[in-house]
């Protein structure tokens, strides 16, 4: 069944299709006051490109900053009432997202400039926005402001046929959507349509500004660079209704053997109908009704009846309404011969047809989906679907077959109500014999071994201890009663069900020698556990206020009451029946300590009339007083840069097993430090806190302890000052000698320096040296800075650095010659470049090694004279040491005289 469109009346406002291959230019379709063919304005914006070719309107967007559109702003006398703009629409060359790239809107055509501007979202009737995907030649329609990423099947490439559909008509208003498919749009709103997909979240869309009338459109692309290709523009007023039909033969029905059918029908919105066979010869048309006679075409296979309708103004359907029904007047051959299942042969063979069944089962094949009859003579026994496939079917008898010989066949009746001959003949023996009623003073369930009786409906011969089959048991103790009677002994196996039956022929009448029907089996649960229960409530081992209980038991139970609960410190009332195996008491505690719950042995029975084991045994401790005695206080005296890294608490008299919280606060500000544990002890110092990130100010610490019935304790609460020492100043380094070629570190720079803190403490502070810009080599001045290494994790908030000025001495030139004559020119030995060192020591010895000058005076010059008082010349052996640096310097100086 296949609803159709609308014809229509529908009048064409605006449809291009870019047929001219010598217009194209954006000119050649644009004019001021347009006609149905033209535009109001085609806008390129700064750098974009429009042309009209292959007969498209293209659209090339290189600049993201500059907007494109197309506008048709037309004014008219009367205002469309139910609008479609639709048109066919690619996009290329988009390689980035944009969730609202460009919009469509239709509104009055004061609303819409003749240039690229966007209007606003809020100006129009109907606006909705294209989404561009970053997959190259991937779009989307969506609603004004969505910032979802639409579903994979509500995005489009390639050229994608656009429409929309727009109703300010004031009432409800039909349409025949893309998919030959009626559909309902409310006033004020719209429906939108890609291809054949109907935007989920567009559909009923409604208005922006319920003002605005139908008479214009315009499209702007705002975002992205991309290129858009347009065709086949249609504006036009829709009806504002649509007539709709639906035609069904002979109310569905898959086949027919009667070229005579019925035809069930429905209209909407129509006042005329026909009918075709083929779609090219229609009856004539007539007023609509809801059901009609109708002839199929000759010849046998699917058929399929047309049906058209039109309303009063003469709008007919365009789109297929129609139905179809197979026409078949061949009758189905003959079934299968029935075949007697197995399971309902009884007797020694399952083969001979002869059986004790009265309602006996049959199967066989016909053809696929028929429905086939079972006969017994002429009495309708069962009927049954053929498998559609494979045409397999199987019927048991609804009728009790009485003794004596049948004659089965089957008949098949196929879809088309043919009905086909009878197949062969089975030829049925039923021989009824005794029926046996197994019963038993236990039911249900039991615990122990149990008594069965069988009881025939007249006297057996032949029935023994071996006819009685057991599962899960054992049979004994086979006592006759008399020819109809007999009783024996089951015993159980394991805790399971239990099962008694006793097959066919177990028995004979020995009238005729049948033998006895298979009995109905006979079922009986035995369990002989002891059911258990474990008591259980919510929370944990404390409890502050009444609690409840839940006694669960294994399985269910029967004798379980409130007396039955034995309760130590506490009293037990509300008892609750939830089921038959789950219970529920509330536990009234008496005084502080534990409570004690307990169900004793024997108290409850399960069906089996087992006892249950005693519960395990199950406390509470009923806690209401709060810990109490604690305090607090911080281990330092007053928390620094240092210390706030490894910050201890002192707790004393805490509640042993109880948790304790702490919370640390600035009156400054910053991170609040938090904790949770459990007290092992009651008193003890707390971990290592880090409360760095706390601002200078007053520290506060809040404290408390919670007990494990949830008893919280007071705040407690102790302060500390915390204070970040800063560098403040520091002792300037005197300034250091040192001669050249002496690498930095050898340079005798102090390790620490004299730093004053903020905080008032004075101390000797390490301090790292930066060897920047020092060069050994050349002597000179050098200006030697340094890194304060704070005590106290202080700051240096003005990046103070040491300075020292390290004078490097010339290169020693040693003299190893002089003449002690007295006529006043180089009359002493003198090493001049030693004055610029300090810590000298100047040595000289003669040939066997007697020390005959020494100094540490490098401007004291030795006159030569030997250790009585004589200058002797020849050559003598000098040592030259400057202690600050390490400088040793040996050689030979020789007294030159005449």
């Amino acid at each position: 069944m296949v609803c159709g469109a609308f014809s229509g009346s529908a009048q064409v406002l605006f449809s291009q299709t870019f047929p001219d291959p010598t217009k194209v230019l954006p000119s050649d379709y644009v004019a001021t006051d347009p006609n149905e063919t033209q535009f109001s304005a085609l806008s390129a914006g700064s750098g974009n490109i429009i042309v009209i070719a292959d007969g498209k309107l293209k659209y090339s967007k290189t600049n993201a900053g500059s907007n494109m559109a197309f506008t048709r702003a037309k004014s008219m006398t009367t205002s469309p009432k139910f609008v479609m703009l639709a048109m066919d629409m690619a996009v290329s060359k988009n390689t980035v997202e944009s969730m609202a790239a460009g919009s469509f809107n239709i509104a009055s055509p004061t609303a819409l400039a003749n240039n690229n501007t966007s209007p606003s979202a809020t100006g129009v009737h109907s606006r909705i926005t294209l989404y561009l995907s970053a997959t190259e030649g991937t779009f989307g329609i969506v609603p004004v402001g969505n910032n979802a990423t639409p579903a994979a099947d509500k995005l489009f490439s390639g050229t994608q046929r656009l429409s929309w559909f727009v109703n300010k008509s004031g009432a409800e208003a039909t349409y025949i959507g893309p998919d030959g498919k009626p559909y309902a749009i409310p006033n004020e709103a719209s429906d939108t349509w890609v291809g054949t997909s109907r935007i989920s979240n567009l559909i009923s869309y409604p208005a922006r500004s319920t003002a605005q009338d139908l008479k214009s459109f315009k499209f702007a692309i705002t975002n992205s660079m991309v290129d858009l290709e347009f065709d086949n523009y249609v504006f036009q007023e829709l009806p504002l209704t649509v007539p709709e039909g639906s035609v069904s033969i002979n109310n569905g029905a898959y086949a027919t053997n009667n070229a005579a059918v019925t035809l069930a029908l429905t209209t909407k919105n129509a006042t005329q109908m026909r009918f075709s066979n083929d779609k090219i010869t229609w009856s004539a048309y007539e007023p609509v009704a809801t059901s009609k006679t109708w002839t199929l075409t000759a010849g046998q296979g699917t058929k399929t009846v047309y049906m058209q309708v039109k309303d009063a103004e003469g709008d007919e359907t365009t789109h297929t309404i129609s139905d179809e029904i197979v026409f078949d007047a061949t009758a189905p051959a003959a079934p299968s011969t029935p075949d007697l299942l197995a399971s309902t042969d009884s007797g020694p063979s399952d083969t001979d047809n002869i059986t004790n069944y009265v309602n006996p089962v049959f199967a066989g094949t016909a053809e696929p989906s028929a429905t086939v009859k079972l006969y017994a003579g002429d009495l309708e026994i069962g009927t049954a679907v053929a498998d559609a496939t494979t045409g397999a079917w199987e019927i048991r008898s609804a009728v009790e077959l009485p003794n004596g010989v049948h004659s089965i066949t089957a008949k098949a009746t196929d879809r088309a109500g043919n009905v086909g001959p009878a197949s062969s003949a089975l030829s049925l023996t039923i021989k009824v014999g005794p029926i046996v009623t197994l019963t038993s003073p236990a039911s249900g369930t039991t615990n122990a071994p149990f008594t069965v009786t069988f009881s025939f409906n007249l006297g057996v011969t032949d029935f023994t201890l071996s006819d009685i089959k057991v599962t899960n048991g054992t049979a004994s103790a086979f006592t006759v009663v008399d020819a109809a009677t007999y009783t024996a002994l089951i015993t159980p196996t394991a805790n399971d069900l239990v099962k008694v039956i006793v097959p066919a022929d177990a028995a004979f009448n020995p009238a005729n020698n049948n033998g006895s029907v298979e009995s109905e089996e006979f079922k009986i649960l035995f369990d002989n556990l002891a059911p258990t229960v474990a008591l259980t409530a919510s929370g944990t081992g404390y409890v502050k206020a009444p609690f409840t209980v839940t006694f669960t038991f294994s399985e269910a139970v029967t004798g379980f009451t409130l007396e039955d609960l034995v309760i130590t410190n506490g009293t037990a009332s509300a008892f609750t029946m939830v089921n038959s195996k789950v219970f529920t008491a509330l536990v009234t505690p008496t005084a502080e300590g534990v409570v004690t719950v307990a169900v004793a042995a024997g108290v409850a029975q399960d069906l089996a009339q087992n006892n249950n084991t005693a519960a395990a045994a199950f406390s509470r401790t009923y806690d209401i007083t709060a810990p109490a005695g604690y305090s607090v206080a911080f281990v330092d005296s007053r928390i620094d840069g240092k210390s706030s890294l490894a910050t201890l608490l002192r707790i004393s008299a805490a509640e042993i097993g109880a948790n304790y919280t702490y919370s640390i606060t600035s009156s400054g500000g910053g991170t609040t430090v938090t904790g949770t544990k459990v007290a092992t002890t009651s008193s003890f110092l707390s971990d290592t806190l880090n409360v760095s990130g706390l601002k200078d100010g007053t520290l506060t610490v809040t404290f408390s302890q919670t007990d494990l019935g949830g008893n919280k304790g007071a705040n407690v609460t102790a302060q500390v000052q915390k204070v970040i020492p800063n560098v403040v100043s520091f002792v300037e380094v005197p300034l250091i000698k040192a001669p050249s070629r002496v690498p930095f570190s050898r340079l005798p720079l102090p390790s620490q320096v004299l730093v004053t803190y903020s905080t008032g403490e004075v101390e000797m502070t390490p301090v790292t040296w930066n060897s920047s810009g020092y060069n050994g080599y050349i002597s000179g001045k050098y200006q030697v800075t340094g890194t304060i290494n704070a005590l106290y994790g202080a700051t240096n908030l003005s990046n103070l650095k040491p300075m020292v000025i390290v004078d490097l001495a010339p290169e020693v030139n040693m003299v190893n010659a002089f003449t002690p004559d007295g006529d006043g020119m180089n009359d002493t030995w003198i090493v001049l470049d030693l004055q610029h060192y300090s810590q000298v020591e100047i040595e000289v010895f003669d040939k066997d090694g007697v020390r005959l000058f020494h100094t540490t005076d490098p401007l004291q010059g030795w006159d030569g004279r030997n250790r009585h008082g004589k200058v002797v010349k020849g050559s003598y052996f000098y040592v030259v040491q400057v202690k600050t640096s390490g400088l040793v310097r040996k050689g030979v100086v020789t007294i030159i005289k005449e």
